[in-house]
């Protein structure tokens, strides 16, 4: 019995190495490029007049952010053992608090772009005098400080302890009860529930509004409200799918342990609900293409407009060296 026990703790960690290591990068590499392809795209002039591209570039920075600080630290720990957490009490500390309030950001980002939508829809006059760019960085200010306040406690709460093997980045046991009974829950719903709650009825409303619209018109032309709504809704839904998993996981741990087993719920679960929350980092690019028509036209003609940029410099350079060539001949 004890070696079966053991060969099944083996294999667990086996394959949670196996997702750490091969998995990471992927993630890192693609979601490096997308976000990047993301950002120059809403960086364009024609864009540059909108908030919601300034969103749409924040939350581009904070997925490469994310990514880069979540998933590093994963793959040194399963390539080479170390934690970068156990390595001083500031950056245990600091590592925690970035992943928590990088994370709450992103889903309050998104939830200020689907406000927007909402006021874009249905009083559209108003709302360019409204949303401007001067509000929208207001608006990004003042949910980022009450984050920042919200998980400032784990500058206490989490600490270095001395064990049997060296230090380790852990809990501080005067917070247990704190994080135990209320902290999981608070999290939950602070990147998760509430965010997703406020993003599902804005674009509820919406669509609503848009098939009004419709059907007053008598028409079903996708018009680029409609493009950004769909696009918005179905970076929202994949959100929640992307991100729920894991908030509930950490709010109740001992409920997994309980179900599945200690070690199946921690080389396992883990592992593919932590995939799962980066995997929303890496695939907003994606979303943007496949439901975002006005997204896929300006990255279109803008990828067209560089490669007859290229075309035209490679014909200019072939032009002169042709000059050149003819002015030695005559020489």
């Amino acid at each position: 019995m004890n070696n079966s026990c053991c060969l099944e703790k083996e294999n667990y960690q086996s394959f949670a190495a196996n997702v750490w290591i091969y998995g990471s990068p992927t993630l890192v590499i693609l979601g490096t490029i997308g976000n990047i392809l993301v950002g120059i795209v809403m960086l364009q002039k024609q864009r540059k007049k909108h908030t919601i591209s300034i969103y749409l570039t924040y939350l581009a920075f904070l997925d490469t952010v994310i990514l880069y600080t979540g998933l590093s630290r994963q793959w040194i720990l399963a390539r080479y053992g170390l934690d970068i957490r156990n390595e001083s009490s500031w950056i245990c500390k600091l590592h925690m608090f970035l992943m928590y309030y990088l994370i709450q950001t992103e889903a309050w980002l998104l939830t200020c772009v689907s406000i927007e939508r909402v006021g874009a829809a249905w009083c559209p006059m108003k709302a360019k005098h409204f949303f401007t760019r001067r509000f929208a960085v207001i608006q990004m200010a003042s949910f980022s400080g009450f984050l920042f306040a919200a998980n400032a406690h784990l500058f206490w709460s989490q600490a270095l302890i001395r064990g049997e093997a060296g230090n380790v980045c852990a809990l501080n046991p005067d917070f247990l009860a704190f994080r135990m009974k209320l902290w999981g829950w608070l999290d939950m719903t602070l990147a998760s529930i509430l965010p997703f709650s406020v993003m599902i009825t804005c674009n509820i409303a919406v669509v609503v509004k848009i098939l009004n619209q419709q059907r007053k018109r008598g028409s079903s032309q996708e018009t680029k409200v409609q493009s950004v709504t769909i696009m918005l809704l179905t970076v929202c839904v994949v959100f929640l799918l992307c991100t729920l998993p894991i908030t509930i996981y950490l709010s109740d741990t001992d409920s997994f342990e309980s179900a599945y087993g200690c070690c199946f719920s921690s080389y396992v679960l883990w592992p593919i609900f932590n995939m799962l929350l980066y995997l929303n980092n890496t695939t907003n690019f994606v979303l943007y293409c496949v439901s975002g028509t006005n997204f896929r036209q300006q990255l279109r003609a803008m990828l067209v407009c560089r490669s007859n940029a290229v075309s035209a410099l490679h014909s200019c350079k072939s032009s002169q060296i042709a000059t050149i060539q003819n002015h030695t001949e005559r020489l």
